[in-house]
């Protein structure tokens, strides 16, 4: 089963906009996420986990400035881990997200960029 790392600041509520539409997606069931913060605010091994030669893919969502995302960003690319990155409609991306990223995914709703998430995934066959 594919795990997917979820990388976001922490500089909106998270847990209700973005952990729980995930946790409530057909997702869910294909894939182990990992959200760093669901049950603790601790720092997660991040770096950990990228060594372990798991099959990762990085979730970043960018609409929110965060050093730590983009910190976890560039451990990512440096691991090659594909790094899908998720945007509100309007939000200022800047180059070094755009130049890491495999995939970017604009949204209006969190909904919709979990739908275009789900069609990606099966277009590139990401999951088993």
């Amino acid at each position: 089963m594919k795990i997917i790392y979820v990388s976001h600041s922490n500089n909106f509520n998270f847990k209700k906009l973005l952990y729980e539409p995930l946790r409530m997606s057909s997702l869910n069931n294909k894939v182990k996420f990992i959200f760093p913060h669901e049950n603790s605010e601790e720092y997660y091994d991040t770096l950990g986990l990228f060594d372990s030669n798991q099959d990762i893919i990085v979730l970043a969502e960018l609409s929110y400035i965060s050093s730590g995302r983009d910190i976890e960003l560039g451990m990512a690319y440096k691991g090659r881990f594909p790094i899908i990155g998720i945007y509100k409609k309007g939000s200022d991306i800047k180059g070094a997200q755009k130049f890491v990223s495999t995939k970017l995914i604009e949204y209006d709703s969190i909904e919709k960029a979990i739908s275009k998430l789900e069609n990606y995934f099966k277009q590139e066959k990401l999951l088993d």
